[in-house]
């Protein structure tokens, strides 16, 4: 699902800030995706 794909989305983001990611790169790397 969508929910899914999202949730590892996020995940990811997290790991590659190190635990700290603000909206702005979390929307970066989801459209980089």
């Amino acid at each position: 699902s969508s929910g899914e794909i999202e949730l590892s989305g996020k995940c990811v983001a997290v790991v590659l800030s190190g635990g700290n990611v603000d909206f702005g790169t979390y929307a970066e790397i989801m459209a980089s995706a």
